[in-house]
């Protein structure tokens, strides 16, 4: 198991189809802050990628 980064970005997927990205947020305020973007139901959120992960590729 590997350590998370403190500002990973997650991809939020709303039952309309619509998807966006959320960067710099605690996990627990995900869905608070992309329904400040989208008024829709939540299907899914899931990590993208991690700073530390993409460092660590480069």
């Amino acid at each position: 198991m590997g350590k998370r980064s403190a500002n990973p970005t997650f991809r939020v997927h709303f039952d309309d189809g619509i998807k966006i990205e959320i960067r710099g947020v605690d996990s627990r305020d995900v869905p608070k802050a992309a329904k400040a973007q989208h008024d829709g139901i939540i299907r899914k959120i899931k990590v993208v990628k991690d700073d530390q992960t993409q460092s660590a590729a480069s």
